[in-house]
C-alpha cells in the first residue's frame, strides 16, 4: 500500500518530464526539437558556413587528412587490391601539369582524383607506362596533403608498381623539384617551396 505521493521509480526522467522517456534536446535547445547539426557542426546548418577542411575524413575525423586509397581502405596504400592503384601527391604549390611512368606493370587507364577533379586530362600509355596529365584551358590542380593525383587501373601487382621519371609543373610551365615517396607519392622538395 502506496502511503506517499513521492514516487518509487528509479528510473530518470527525460527532457519532457516523463519517467523513462526517451525525448532529447536538439542542438537549437528544444526539447523533441527536430533541429540537427550540419556536417561543419552548425545547428540547422546547410554545409555551407565552413571551409572544405570542415568535412570529416574516411576515419570519421573532422579537419583529418584520412583518404581512402584505390581499394576503398582508409589510409591504405593502394596496394591490397589488384587491378587498381592511387598515385599520391603532397604540394604546397598548384600544379598546372605533370608526367611520370610507373614500372614493374602495365598501366590501363588514368580516372578520377584532383587532377580529374580540377579538370585536367589525364591519359596512360600502356607501352611505356606514362601517365600525363594537362588541362586545355589552363585548369590547376589545388594544393593538398597526401591527396589522390589520380586512380590507375593496371596490370600486374600493385605492391611492385612504382613512379619514375617525374615531371611537375607549376602554372607558369616550371618544372618543380620533387621527390618519391614510397614509389606511389610524389611531394614537391621542401627547397622550392621555401623559396617562392
Amino acid at each position: 500500500m502506496i502511503t506517499s505521493c513521492e514516487s518509487n521509480s528509479s528510473m530518470p526522467e527525460d527532457c519532457s518530464g516523463l519517467e523513462g522517456g526517451n525525448t532529447l534536446v536538439d542542438c537549437a535547445g528544444v526539447c523533441g526539437g527536430s533541429s540537427e547539426l550540419d556536417s561543419c557542426g552548425v545547428c540547422m546548418g546547410d554545409g555551407s558556413t565552413c571551409d572544405t577542411n570542415c568535412v570529416p575524413d574516411c576515419s570519421g575525423n573532422m579537419d583529418g587528412s584520412s583518404i581512402e586509397d584505390a581499394c576503398g581502405v582508409c589510409n591504405g596504400n593502394g596496394t591490397s587490391c589488384n587491378g587498381r592503384i592511387a598515385i599520391y601527391y603532397d604540394f604546397d604549390t598548384p600544379i598546372a601539369g605533370f608526367q611520370f611512368k610507373l614500372e614493374n606493370i602495365v598501366t590501363n587507364n588514368a580516372f578520377d582524383g584532383a587532377a580529374a577533379n580540377a579538370g585536367l586530362s589525364v591519359s596512360t600509355n600502356s607501352s611505356s607506362s606514362v601517365i600525363l596529365g594537362f588541362s586545355f584551358s589552363g585548369s590547376i590542380i589545388p594544393c593538398a596533403t597526401n591527396n589522390v593525383l589520380t586512380f590507375i587501373d593496371i596490370e600486374g601487382t600493385a605492391s611492385n608498381a612504382c613512379i619514375t621519371e617525374p615531371i611537375i609543373s607549376d602554372i607558369n610551365g616550371v618544372s618543380l623539384p620533387v621527390e618519391i615517396i614510397d614509389c606511389l607519392t610524389i611531394k614537391e622538395e621542401v627547397s622550392s617551396i621555401s623559396s617562392q
